[in-house]
């Protein structure tokens, strides 16, 4: 069966948080179970954010992320999609995507 919401684009609230924590090479994120369910993702999934740039996260629902869409660890992901003059919270366009991106390595 053919999933539309892999097609749909959604504007997603975006709030980066020190406390946060991105442990390991993966891009990670938090997600409200209402933004979670009209992407169609239950507990896990990944989810493109784009705004600039584009990342890919592996997201997990989390209460920590209800009042707002996602939550971001601050950090090179969130500092490729967020503003100078504003860099904690932005809105950014989010739809679901197959993996999460990885820091390179520059070895």
């Amino acid at each position: 069966m053919f999933e539309f919401t892999k097609l749909m684009k959604f504007e997603a609230k975006v709030v980066v948080a020190d406390d946060v924590l991105n442990e390991g090479r993966t891009a990670k994120a938090l997600i409200s179970r209402e933004f979670a369910e009209k992407l169609g993702i239950r507990d896990r999934g990944n989810i493109k954010l784009t705004r600039r740039n584009s990342v890919c996260f592996e997201v997990c629902v989390s209460e920590f992320a209800e009042g707002v869409d996602v939550v971001l660890p601050s950090g090179y992901f969130a500092c490729k999609l967020c503003d100078v003059e504003n860099p904690k919270i932005f809105t950014a366009e989010a739809e679901k995507c197959n993996e999460a991106d990885s820091i390179p390595d520059f070895n």
